[in-house]
């Protein structure tokens, strides 16, 4: 920073207080003094106070102007300029101006006014008397940074109260003539601040050769060149000021102090705030301003100024100014200078880590002690610290009774240093606490051990970590500078280093003095070592064993030797390999029993000279215990104590300790080999258990529920060995089980064999929720395995699960032997594993059949639903069509089923409808299915059966329904009778027209009289006999009757057999390329399906005469159309397409009949079936001619389009028989044109 920025910063600041002067004060003080703004201030000041008296007279206040300025700490006023106040009153202002009871407004920035001096008691006590005394004053305070400095006084000569035009007025000069004040102030500081801007340059280049010189410049020559008397410099250190430099002028002057707690006083406050203050006593002014760095505070730069007459805000803001700016250019030397040493500092901290690792590395051959004084002696030498010690702790961190002996140290500590308890000072507080601590103010700390003066801050850091502590680092630093944060960063990494360190020191002794000890067993381990290896061949559980066993004898001679197993569940030690020798040892020992289950229990190790003389040993009952010694060591597994061996002496020789250690040594070999040997055994049991587990879940694939009981029973015994497997559900109340399925020589008896809960095996696993293992002889059976009359085949042992789903039983699970020892806890968790397995695949399965059921069968009566009647249907035509079977559909009516409803009530019917359905199921064949067709109708499909066959079983079905009557509730005896029909599936017939054809049948058995069978000739019947039959048939108005009618009709002329079903075909076909929608398409269909239904009443001879008809002959085939109107005119279904069947016959030239209507008049549906019945004509044999052409029939009723035919409908049908009839059409030989209209 140079002087130029800084004068102009001032000049600004003048050039803004002059600013504040009205522009017309101005420039009347400036022609005033004949100077303009170089004028002094004084004459400035005098110029604005004319300009305010001639203001005010132009208000109408006569009078005149006087200025005042408040002095500092004191509140003493003093007139300093009058304009136009006579002289006895100028001369009292100067005397005794601190006697106008306004100037207390004035100070705290209040304007006072009154309006007659002479009317105020107040005024008139101290204002002087005669033609001095004025008769109004009005006062304005001069204000600078929110402050009253001093005021302006009007003192006039007749009483007046001012408008707000005249106060507004005068209120500018008021701010005007503070403006010209502050800008002297500032012009003055500015003077001042280029007497010293050399001298805060000069400091600051200094700073970086000699800091502590620089300041002292910087404080000394502010002293000189300005009036200061006292001028201090504090450096910020954390929350501490500590002073760097000071100068005073005079011995008055009250010393600054070395130390200052950041936030308090001046100073401390102004460091804690970052922002310039000043404070004025009686004694003298201070100023503090903030020395400013990057984002922080660095220090602060104070000044005491003397106070006197004049000192007031005016006279501080511009000194602030002038203090702020000198601090801010030798702030920025100081942070450059800062940022200098940080970057010189780590470059030393890098050297230094690198030295105390070379120190480290090349003391370490003389000792840990040598390398620690290295490290020590390295920290002082760089970072010029006071005292460095490193201290180790001696006994555990946590025990009071722990100290810090010192290993290394530097500086002020004492080489002979005695031991520090760890519960005292700051040393062993970071021991115990494992933290890291930097004091600023070692002796304000509680725990601080003085043991040398002037220590001014401390670091400790931990060597090791919180767990396990193994030292701490000590530096202490006497003055400045004191330590920081990055002192105590840098002590840490050392920290981490000498923990390193000292472990390796500490694991290099212990290494040596294990390797004494391993040269000492090094024939044993190496014996130890080819045995381990030789153990880990054998992969046969019973043949490492013996291995084992000889490998002992030849290791450790002994009498007796046994290796102990640990039983699962029971924890008892069962010998798995004794020796044979003098029957120390026994087989079983109970959990816990003798000196091998106390070594099994705790895991330890034991060596007995005399066992027999040690509490714990235990023999067999009655025996006397023999003299021996004893060595026992632990087999330890991953997941508990696999077992022990055991080696007992019988005579005077004993045990060693190095016996000891090697059976030690050598039972972690052998536990590692049989744990491997066993975890090889369940990894392989687990494979050959996970192949049978994932085998039989695809046998529990199957919703069949009695395949899946069979599957599962027959596969589980064969994986569990057992020689019986089975399963017993639950019944729907849970008060008893029942065999469903059982597997193995002479069970199938079993199958449906109830068992009580209560006293049975299956019954206790529902009890309990858990799977049992029962052993004949070895657990006591309260329970038998079915219950009290058990089959006896004499099960010796049994395991069994619950059947669970959701923790709902369903069941048991259960498998037996005749051979105690069969199964395992691995059969069991196997069998448990399965029985999980298969609860879910037997919910699965129930739940498919209960859906199943739901779905296909008629909750009421039980027989199959219509939905699932029609499936099989479906599968059944499809299957008879494809091989040539045979098959018939029964349709039966329940003959006034009605009545019973309306009688007995629906109750009643609906036990009626259920009774009917169990008689006529129980005599029905196996693949014979009845369903609930309808509300009272029935149906039963009868696979491999002709119409002769259905026939005889309606017959007798019908028998078996109205022979014997049903008892209703209530006493009430019904007879009930059956109409059924009776179909035969044909070659070419669908579904449909199957159902079609039984629906019909019935329906003529039941317009027939009822109680009676009918088959496909019903149709005919009715036709031939006629007269009350057929009216009622017609009278009843089923469409699917009065359509078997018609073709029946038909079917009298074998070549007009299907003739109506073909013509009606065509007839949609036609619709639907015209553009129909479907409502209007099935009324074409129905017209055309009995077009011809008139033609009932025409003798089948004349119809199909090859000749020509006679006149007579002629006029009744013209008429069928009406006769069939008429004939349907009854039946609802017909009415609205009675015209389509009256009119199909009439000609597009109006030659046709009945009516002769023409063109449009005839309706749209009856063109489309004259088309279509006379392609279907052209296409078919007659008695008379042969069939035509598809070319000849589509030219033929081309040619008479216009005269017979709509051209618009002739037009179309190409189009129609493409879906009509697309192989014919390929196959035609049509023409070009033929072709294009084929295509349209």
């Amino acid at each position: 920073m140079t002087v130029l920025p800084v004068v102009e910063r001032i000049l600004d600041a003048v050039a803004s207080a002059f600013a504040s002067i009205p522009l017309p004060a101005r420039r009347l003080a400036d022609r005033a003094t004949g100077r303009g703004t170089a004028s002094s201030p004084t004459r400035r000041i005098q110029a604005l106070l004319r300009l305010a008296v001639e203001e005010a007279r132009a208000h109408g206040l006569d009078g005149g102007c006087a200025l005042a300025l408040l002095d500092m700490p004191d509140g003493v006023w003093s007139c300093t300029d009058v304009v136009g106040v006579p002289r006895p009153l100028a001369a009292w202002l100067a005397a005794d101006l601190a006697a106008l009871p306004c100037l207390a407004a004035l100070a705290a920035g209040r304007a006072a006014s009154v309006a007659d001096l002479a009317g105020e008691a107040s005024y008139r006590a101290v204002l002087p008397p005669g033609r001095a005394r004025p008769a109004a004053l009005l006062a304005l305070p001069l204000m600078l940074g929110g402050q009253s400095f001093g005021a302006l006084l009007w003192l006039l000569t007749a009483p007046a109260h001012p408008n707000p035009a005249a106060l507004g007025g005068l209120r500018r000069y008021a701010e005007g003539v503070a403006g010209v004040v502050r800008e002297a102030q500032l012009l003055r500081a500015a003077d001042e601040l280029v007497g010293v801007q050399q001298l805060v340059l000069t400091a600051g280049r200094r700073i970086a050769d000699a800091p502590d010189a620089a300041i002292a410049l910087l404080v000394e020559g502010l002293l000189r060149h300005l009036d200061y008397r006292a001028v201090a410099f504090y450096l910020r250190d954390a929350d501490i000021l500590l002073r760097r430099g000071y100068a005073a002028r005079g011995a008055d002057v009250a010393d600054q102090p070395a130390r200052l707690p950041t936030g308090e006083g001046l100073i401390g406050r102004v460091a804690g705030s970052g922002v310039a203050a000043f404070e004025i006593a009686v004694t003298g002014a201070q100023l503090a301003v903030p020395i400013q760095g990057e984002g922080q505070v660095l220090g602060v730069l104070s000044a005491t100024l003397p106070t006197g007459r004049g000192a007031n805000v005016a006279e501080m803001l511009p000194r602030v100014t002038l203090l702020e700016t000198c601090a801010a250019q030798f702030g920025a030397f100081l942070e450059r200078e800062a940022a200098s040493q940080r970057a010189a500092r780590r470059g030393r901290e890098i050297l230094a880590l690198q030295r105390i690792g070379e120190a480290m590395a090349t003391e370490y051959a003389a000792g840990l002690g040598a390398a620690l004084q290295a490290v020590a002696r390295e920290l002082s030498e760089t970072f010029a610290y006071r005292m460095v010690a490193i201290f180790l702790i001696e006994g555990v961190p946590t025990d009071p009774a722990a100290t810090l002996v010192l290993a290394a140290g530097v500086g002020t500590i004492g080489e002979a240093s005695p031991p520090i308890p760890i519960a005292r000072g700051i040393v062993g507080r970071v021991a115990r606490t494992g933290r890291a601590c930097l004091v600023s103010d070692p002796a304000a700390d509680p725990d601080y051990i003085a043991h040398v003066a002037g220590i001014t801050s401390e670091v400790v850091v931990l060597i090791g970590h919180g767990e396990r502590p193994i030292g701490v680092i000590n530096v202490e630093q006497i003055e400045l500078p004191l330590l920081d944060e990055d002192d105590l960063a840098l002590l840490q990494l050392v920290g981490e280093h000498l923990s390193l360190l000292i472990g390796n020191a500490r694991l290099d002794a212990e290494t040596r003095a294990a390797r004494l000890e391993a040269e000492q067993r090094a024939t044993g381990l190496a014996a130890l070592l080819a045995i381990g290896t030789t153990l880990t061949l054998h992969r046969d559980y019973e043949t490492l064993l013996a291995q084992i066993d000889e490998q002992i004898a030849a290791l450790i001679p002994s009498d007796d030797a046994a290796i102990y197993r640990v039983e699962p569940g029971t924890g008892d030690l069962v010998a798995e390999r004794l020796r044979p020798g003098h029957g120390a040892l026994i087989p079983r020992l109970p959990h816990g029993m003798g000196l091998c289950g106390w070594v099994a229990a705790h895991g330890e190790p034991l060596l007995v000279d005399e066992a027999q003389e040690d509490p714990r040993f235990h023999t067999r009952a009655g025996e006397h215990p023999r003299p021996c010694g004893m060595l026992i060591a632990p087999l330890p597994g991953q997941r508990g104590p696999l077992g022990v061996i055991c080696l007992v002496r019988l005579d005077d020789t004993r045990f060693t300790h190095y016996e000891h250690d090697l059976l030690v040594a050598f039972a972690l070999q052998v536990a590692v080999a049989i744990e491997q040997a066993r975890l090889r055994e369940q990894q392989e049991q687990r494979v050959r258990e996970a192949e049978a587990l994932n085998s039989l879940a695809a046998s529990l694939a199957s919703l069949d529920l009695e395949q899946l009981l069979d599957e599962l029973v027959s596969r589980l015994r064969t994986l569990v060995g057992a020689d019986q497997a089975g399963v017993n559900l639950l019944d729907p109340t849970g008060a008893t089980l029942t065999v469903r399925a059982v597997s193995g020589p002479g069970t199938s008896r079993l199958i449906g064999t109830p068992i009580a809960l209560e006293g049975s095996f299956s019954g206790e696993l529902i009890r309990s929720g858990r799977p049992q293992h029962w052993i004949d002889g070895k657990t006591a059976a309260p329970f038998a395995l079915y219950g009290p009359h058990e089959p006896g085949y004499g099960p010796r042992a049994v395991i069994g699960a619950p059947l669970l789903a959701q923790d709902r039983p369903l069941g048991t699970l259960i498998a037996v032997s005749t051979r105690p020892e069969q199964f395992t806890t691995d059969h069991l968790r196997f069998l448990t594993t399965v029985a999980g397995q298969a609860a879910v695949a037997l919910q699965n399965a129930s739940l498919y059949a209960d859906t199943l059921r739901l779905s296909r069968f008629d909750p009421l009566t039980g027989l199959a639903n219509r939905r699932y009647f029609m499936e099989m249907l479906t599968a059944a035509v499809e299957r008879a069509g494809r091989y040539g079977r045979a098959l018939a559909l029964l349709v039966i009516d329940l003959d006034h089923f009605k009545n019973v409803n309306d009688t007995f009530g629906h109750l009643a019917g609906d036990a009626l409808l259920r009774a009917t359905a169990e008689r006529l199921g129980s005599r029905l064949r196996k693949g014979d299915l009845a369903a609930r067709y309808a509300g009272d109708e029935l149906a039963i499909i009868l696979p491999e059966t002709d119409l002769a066959g259905a026939t005889v079983l309606a017959e007798r079905l019908r028998g078996a329904i109205g022979d014997e009557p049903f008892l209703l509730g209530g006493g009430a005896v019904v007879r009930l009778t059956l109409s059924i029909g009776v179909a035969e599936h044909t070659p070419a017939a669908s579904v449909a027209d199957l159902l079609q054809a039984a629906d019909g049948a019935m329906y003529f058995a039941k317009h027939g009289g009822r109680d009676r069978v009918c088959g496909p000739e019903a149709a005919r019947v009715v036709l031939a006999r006629g007269g009350d039959q057929l009216g009622a048939i017609l009278h009843g108005g089923n469409q699917v009757v009065i359509e078997e009618l018609a073709a029946a009709t038909d079917a009298r002329v074998p070549e007009l057999v299907g003739q109506a079903a073909r013509v009606a075909a065509l007839a949609v076909e036609l619709g639907a390329v015209l553009g129909l929608d479907s409502a209007a398409l099935l009324a074409l269909r129905s017209a055309a399906l009995v077009q011809d239904f008139g033609e009932i009443a025409i003798a089948p001879e004349i119809l199909g005469r090859a000749g020509p008809l006679t006149q007579w002959e002629w006029a009744l085939v013209r008429a069928h159309p009406r006769y069939g109107t008429e004939l349907l005119a009854g039946v609802p279904a017909y009415r609205e397409i009675l015209p389509l069947i009256l009119h199909h016959h009439e000609y597009w030239d109006g030659r046709g009949y009945p009516d002769g209507l023409a063109g449009e008049a005839i309706p749209h549906g009856a063109r489309i079936i004259a088309v279509a019945d006379a392609w279907i004509a052209q296409t078919t044999a007659r008695p008379y001619r042969a069939a035509r052409s598809y070319a000849e029939a589509l030219r033929e009723i081309r040619d008479h389009a216009g005269s017979q035919f709509d051209p618009a409908i002739v037009a179309a049908l190409p189009r129609a028989l493409i879906r009509f009839d697309p192989a014919g059409m390929r196959q035609a030989d049509l023409g070009g044109d033929d072709e294009g209209d084929c295509g349209a």
